[in-house]
């Protein structure tokens, strides 16, 4: 005998089985699904990432060795030889060996070159000089790029109060702007005058010092 099947009359068309197309679809659609997940987790750090370049220095914590030695004294460290403004800023991790014993504080605040504070004491004042090593924190250098020249703003503006500000009603003093010794920035600089004058005459007197910009 053969094979026994489902009758077929003439003239009917035999139905397809709709089973390999189903599993078709489903493989179709879960390729789909692993190529959208695939290009949202390659897309995704690269946008992180340029974000993370343009605001935050994200480079590994490197630990260097500090120019001259230190001693301290509670929270306050000496310097003898150092270039604490140029190496650490506030933040930064300052590092010692105490009986070979590593210590680490945070900078809390740089008074100078040879001279700042940190977070807490170390276990023991350091009277002899020792060597240091320090770690610089992560930066956010836009923000610091903003706050400084936020700061030189303000201090521009309160120069020119103070020194415009003094000529409103005339007087005995002349008050005018120098550049400083080292050539980068300007200081006020004020001058007693013999005689009462008026303001056009102050402004007039202000006018020939060639180092005041804002004249």
């Amino acid at each position: 005998m053969g094979k026994t099947g489902k009758l077929v009359f003439k003239g009917d068309a035999p139905k397809k089985s709709k089973k390999s197309k189903s599993k078709k679809s489903k493989k179709t659609e879960s390729t789909a699904s692993v190529a959208t997940a695939t290009s949202i987790q390659v897309k995704t750090p690269i946008h992180e990432a340029s974000e993370t370049n343009n605001n935050v220095t994200n480079a590994q914590p490197i630990q260097k060795k500090g120019t001259g030695t230190i001693t301290s004294s509670g929270t306050t460290i000496m310097g003898h030889g150092t270039k604490f403004q140029k190496e650490m800023r506030s933040g930064d991790a300052i590092i010692i060996n105490i009986n070979s014993h590593p210590q680490m504080r945070v900078v809390k605040m740089l008074l100078s070159n040879i001279s700042c504070s940190i977070s807490s004491a170390f276990t023991d004042n350091l009277s002899q000089p020792t060597a240091f090593e320090y770690i610089n924190a992560p930066r956010n250098e836009a923000e610091e790029r903003r706050v400084k020249a936020h700061k030189a703003t303000l201090e521009k503006a309160e120069d020119e109060r103070v020194a415009f500000g003094t000529y409103a009603h005339g007087g005995n003093e002349l008050v005018y702007r120098e550049k400083s010794s080292t050539g980068t920035s300007y200081v006020i600089r004020r001058q007693e005058l013999d005689r009462e004058m008026s303001r056009e005459e102050l402004l007039l007197m202000r006018s020939k010092k060639k180092s005041d910009k804002y004249c």
